[in-house]
């Protein structure tokens, strides 16, 4: 049944953490097309989606760009949404967001804010981060019009993460509105497996694409 919103959940042996990923979508009040894209994992992430009854996409192992990339082939629907499979959603947080584009047809996306949480009691807490530099590493806060991304371009593939600062750099080149809600509209939460628990390595490629985006605005200067 067509919905006017997709919700992309990619995932890479993230079978425990998929069940509650899955609630916090349907807790949210609003029908949506929810897509579990399974990008190669070795646990039993297919079978935890296939119990969930969730819309089930599983490609070869190719990271999370890819994995978003296919989620969007995936679907038509005129809005967009991605949730991390360690992540969470708010009650009320999609609707929060699908009546702020509905409201603000200029914006051809919007972000919240995120609240950070660790998911050991032994981790220390993330720091909290404005908003200004939250919006362009946490995808999972964002309600996106489909056709931006066929302005700005998907998710760069080569990128083994930060694919998603690396997108928002490209939307801020290419002249996409963002609008902004000034409430938590994603839980971030913070564990040793995630992508970004050590930041040495995501410090470094987050320089790399700073750099990169410098570049590409003096060309298109």
């Amino acid at each position: 049944m067509f919905s006017q919103i997709s919700v992309i959940i990619p995932t890479y042996n993230g079978a425990a953490f998929l069940p509650e990923a899955v609630a916090s979508v349907r807790a949210q009040d609003l029908p949506v097309d929810l897509i579990v894209v399974d990008d190669g994992s070795t646990d039993d992430t297919a079978a935890v989606a296939r119990a969930l009854e969730v819309r089930l996409v599983q490609r070869p192992n190719g990271g999370p760009a890819a994995a978003r990339n296919t989620g969007l082939a995936a679907t038509t629907s005129p809005f967009v949404a991605f949730l991390d499979v360690d992540d969470l959603w708010p009650p009320g947080s999609l609707r929060r967001r699908f009546s702020y584009l509905q409201t603000h047809p200029v914006a051809d996306y919007v972000q919240g804010q995120l609240t950070s949480v660790a998911l050991h009691p032994e981790l220390p807490t993330p720091p909290q981060r404005p908003l200004a530099i939250s919006r362009l590493i946490h995808v999972g806060s964002a309600l996106f019009r489909r056709e931006v991304f066929e302005r700005v371009g998907r998710f760069e593939e080569s990128l083994p993460d930060c694919e998603d600062m690396d997108w928002f750099l490209r939307a801020d080149d290419y002249g996409a509105v963002v609008g902004t809600i000034a409430t938590p509209t994603l839980i971030y939460r913070h564990h040793p497996a995630s992508l970004t628990y050590g930041r040495g390595a995501r410090d470094y490629q987050i320089t790399r694409l700073l750099k990169r985006a410098l570049e590409r605005r003096r060309r298109l200067a």
